[in-house]
């Protein structure tokens, strides 16, 4: 009893402790809260972060975009709360539309959304609001939640329980930064993200109109990429008027840059491109780095910079391809990833040749204890292929049971990767946002029509202008088109 005492007291007074050590003023409310993440971890974990978001998804290459953004970006860090850091923005190379930030002063924002802006207000407002998440230290708040009570979110999406054994060789590290803000961190970020293009010259109109383009967004069926700012920014008819009650009449006279902003994005590439991967006829192509394979019928592909994903319909099976610059041979390679699972039981290895490349295969269990103390069981298959001066890496992970059924699937996938040479899958170009002058007075749909833009791009091109198609355009309007 006495020892149980004395443990009781100890655990109160590290409770304590804890909590004082814990305990900052909040930069924004000037009040003090619990706060697990000092600002120098918070930092550290923005530097992490960073380096895995730019791994996982990639930058838009084009550093004039990029310098932009950060021009508009730093114009508004001028007022932000937290001087004390350096504040960082980039431009992811994604489709999907969204904005988002990591502790410590990173912001990102993709071509995706950059391509539903309509000015560099809008901008402006949205980079604000992302800049409010990181002053009012919404991000940091995030992140230790998820480190304290749900660390098993960090585990690799999309797959069952029993496959996510594989998460060694799983990018996990930009799982945390989507979580879900809470609905009065929301309308702080929207208040501050005013406030700061307020300060900086610019008319905080912008976040409404952003809003009202985001309602008419269809909502695109998900995958384990990146989330749409819908899902990491719940939009609801409050938020949006309580961003207009933040609106004031002289805001007026404050700057929209409409016209600058065209001129900056013009040429900006929309949707998927292809010279990054894509699917066609059960084959997945890469024209850069001049490979293709066969996909598993009925199997979904998920494709980023770093990895393509491939799962099977019921999620008990996937297979990964990774490349990396390495000068290593296959056996040495494949033996470095093999030792990242900590209980294996190797089952058969060796070299072979995979349509001209050499290779080599581990074939191994591996062992996983869960919380009801029983262990289960995957069924791992690797195989590293050396093209050029990169190393291609399948691995393949199933429950046991579904192994053996698709087993010759997987291997005919690894067995099929070979060298690109087809011009007709080179040559793929994806589509880019162009700025059009109108010159005669006509509905967004009847200048689409006379200028034989096919009609499959007219909803997309009326959302990305926020602009219904049966309405008029002027003479001297700029209009953004897809090409």
């Amino acid at each position: 009893m006495r020892g149980r005492k004395y443990n009781i007291l100890f655990f109160l007074l590290l409770s304590f402790s804890i909590f004082i050590v814990s305990c900052a003023v909040n930069p924004v409310t000037g009040k003090k809260e619990l706060m697990l993440i000092p600002e120098s971890q918070e930092i550290e974990i923005g530097k992490s972060v960073d380096k895995s978001v730019r791994a996982e998804y990639g930058i838009y290459r084009s550093s004039k975009l990029n310098n932009y953004v950060t021009r508009v970006g730093q114009k508004l860090v001028q007022h932000v709360h937290r001087k004390n850091i350096k504040y960082y923005f980039s431009v992811l190379d994604s489709d999907v539309v969204n904005a988002f930030a990591a502790p410590g002063g990173y912001i990102y924002i993709t071509r995706g959304l950059l391509a539903m802006l309509n000015s560099e207000c809008e901008l402006a407002t949205v980079l604000g609001h992302e800049l409010g998440h990181v002053n009012a230290r919404h991000s940091a708040k995030a992140m230790s939640r998820a480190i304290l009570f749900n660390a098993g979110l960090v585990v690799a999406a999309g797959l069952s329980k029993k496959v996510r054994d594989i998460a060694p060789l799983i990018s996990i590290g930009t799982q945390l930064l989507f979580l879900k803000y809470s609905r009065d961190n929301e309308y702080e970020a929207d208040s501050l993200g005013i406030l700061y293009a307020r300060r900086a010259g610019y008319n905080p109109e912008g976040i409404v109109k952003f809003f009202y383009s985001l309602e008419n967004l269809t909502k695109e069926a998900g995958g384990p990429h990146l989330p749409n700012f819908l899902s990491t920014h719940p939009l609801t008819k409050k938020r949006i008027e309580r961003a207009i009650s933040y609106l004031k009449l002289e805001d007026n006279n404050l700057v929209v840059k409409r016209v600058y902003y065209l001129k900056n994005i013009n040429g900006l590439v929309y949707g998927k491109d292809p010279r990054q991967g894509y699917v066609e006829n059960g084959y997945f192509y890469h024209p850069e780095m001049r490979f293709y394979f066969k996909i598993p019928p009925g199997w979904s592909v998920y494709n980023t910079p770093k990895q393509v994903k491939i799962v099977s319909k019921d999620k008990n099976s996937v297979i990964l391809l990774m490349a990396e610059r390495n000068n290593a041979n296959p056996s040495s390679y494949a033996e470095g990833l093999y030792k990242k699972f900590e209980t294996t039981d190797l089952i058969s290895y060796g070299n072979f040749r995979v349509n001209g490349f050499s290779a080599y295969y581990i074939d191994f269990l591996i062992y996983n204890k869960q919380n009801d103390g029983t262990t289960s069981k995957v069924r791992a298959l690797i195989d590293t292929i050396k093209k050029g001066s990169y190393m291609f890496t399948f691995l393949a992970a199933s429950t046991p049971d579904k192994y053996n059924i698709r087993k010759r699937a997987i291997i005919s996938t690894m067995n099929s990767f070979s060298n690109l040479t087809n011009p007709y899958y080179l040559n793929r170009k994806p589509r880019r946002v162009y700025i059009k002058r109108v010159r005669k007075t006509r509905t967004l749909q009847d200048y689409l029509r006379k200028n034989s833009i096919p009609k499959r791009l007219w909803k997309k091109i009326s959302i990305i202008n926020n602009i219904a198609l049966y309405n008029s355009l002027k003479r001297g309007d700029l209009i953004k088109i897809i090409k």
